[in-house]
């Protein structure tokens, strides 16, 4: 499975626009209820626009159901990971709090860019 320049670098801007819309929706939301409200809605809203994004953007896919019900499973995927990564960095292997978040964006990028792929791309342009 070979990964494609042009449409990782799209998947990271992708990111990055996702990021910055999904935090300005939550400040907002913190100003007229509470941040824990605020953050479920933003973080619900971050995976609608990824997924949006992404389908069209990125991997130039066509939306169906199936992509529509698999798709919240990568950030499922991605928490778990996650957290498992943190504990292990923080427990195990001692590396300060303040490094993790890099360290488990540069991990859990690509994996996530693969699971995105996997799940929204057009299965021939994947094997290109």
């Amino acid at each position: 499975m070979c990964i494609n320049p042009r449409q990782f670098l799209r998947f990271i801007i992708s990111g990055c626009i996702n990021t910055g819309s999904t935090w300005l929706l939550y400040i907002a939301l913190c100003e007229i209820v509470h941040y824990q409200i605020a953050w479920f809605f933003a973080y619900a809203f971050g995976i609608v626009i990824a997924y949006c994004i992404n389908i069209t953007y990125v991997f130039h896919g066509k939306s169906n159901i199936k992509k529509v019900v698999h798709y919240p499973f990568i950030y499922l995927i991605q928490y778990f990971l996650s957290t498992l990564l943190v504990f292990l960095f923080v427990r195990i292997k001692g590396i300060p709090n303040e490094i993790i978040p890099g360290i488990v964006a540069v991990i859990l990028v690509p994996i996530s860019f693969i699971m995105n792929r996997f799940v929204l791309g057009d299965k021939q342009k994947n094997e290109v």
